[in-house]
């Protein structure tokens, strides 16, 4: 048929609740103490392939998260990184002196503190709110003791809307 094209099928009805929690859903998370230095949080990011880590007190309890752009933003000095047409003028070596710069700054100047987090028990429809109001692609999962245990990304809760939609494999 001319103009026609196949829509995928449908569900009768989506699914009313997730078999998955967020303690199945959630990845290990990548734990640096207070006092960590900008080049061993970004060494680490690099060798585990991860774009945030979680920053703990010497307790172990939580204290932030650095993220990649937590890193970039230490890195540029203030003139540049909200000067867009500086920057054009601005070249690698530059870039390279302020890295050096700050590699010795400790974690806790450069982190963030106003992190969204959740526990175990927590709903999957929170984590997602949490997410979206927030603007974080990651939130904490910390256990009774507010020690983190787990990290849920945006990865794992697209994989729950995905599941809603009756999209198969989704929750693979």
């Amino acid at each position: 048929m001319e103009g026609s094209h196949q829509q995928p099928p449908q569900p009768s009805q989506p699914p009313r609740s997730c078999p998955a929690c967020i303690e199945d859903l959630m990845r290990p998370p990548v734990l640096v103490p207070v006092g960590t230095t900008l080049r061993e949080c970004l060494r680490l990011m690099v060798e585990q392939q991860r774009n945030s880590l979680t920053v703990v007190n010497e307790d172990g309890t939580f204290a932030g998260a650095v993220n990649a752009v937590d890193i970039i933003r230490e890195v540029l000095p203030d003139y540049l990184e909200e000067d867009v047409i500086s920057a054009r003028f601005a070249d690698e070596s530059l870039l390279a002196q302020d890295a050096q710069r700050v590699a010795d700054h400790p974690v806790e100047t450069f982190m963030s503190r106003d992190v969204p987090t959740v526990t175990p028990r927590s709903s999957l429809v929170e984590a997602a709110v949490l997410a979206a109001v927030k603007g974080r692609g990651r939130i904490t999962v910390l256990d009774e003791q507010r020690r983190p245990i787990g990290v849920l990304t945006r990865t794992e809760i697209k994989r729950v809307l995905a599941f809603f939609l009756g999209i198969p494999g989704a929750l693979e």
